[in-house]
């Protein structure tokens, strides 16, 4: 295996082969920023290279999402499902929250949480 990187932008062609390279490039650099950002490591290491993957595919689904017909996405555009006074709580249709909240990784970040870097005092 010659560079990690390298490595998971070729499995993200295999996985997606109407992916260009520039495209799983791209997916592969947002999700290490990702993971960067949220460890405070300095590079994704080794044993975590599905958990990469799994990360450039997300942001390669959240990337088609906004790329979708909705607009006034991220400003509440959409059929409105449901109102709730007091609390004041109003719900869009999934097509439009889908569209706001383009990329989820909230069932991702146990995972990378793993990986976080230990503080020393």
């Amino acid at each position: 295996m010659t560079n990690l990187r390298e490595w998971v932008v070729h499995k993200l062609q295999e996985k997606l082969p109407d992916l260009t390279e520039t495209q799983a490039s791209e997916a592969a650099e947002r999700a290490e920023e990702y993971f960067v950002s949220v460890t405070k490591r300095s590079r994704v290491p080794e044993r975590a290279r599905y958990l990469w993957i799994d990360l450039s595919l997300k942001f390669l689904e959240g990337e088609k999402t906004e790329s979708g017909t909705i607009s006034n996405a991220g400003t509440g555009g959409g059929k409105v499902s449901s109102i709730k006074r007091g609390d004041t709580t109003v719900t869009y249709s999934e097509q439009a929250a889908a569209a706001e909240g383009a990329v989820s990784l909230a069932d991702l970040e146990g995972r990378v949480l793993l990986y976080r870097a230990a503080r020393s005092r």
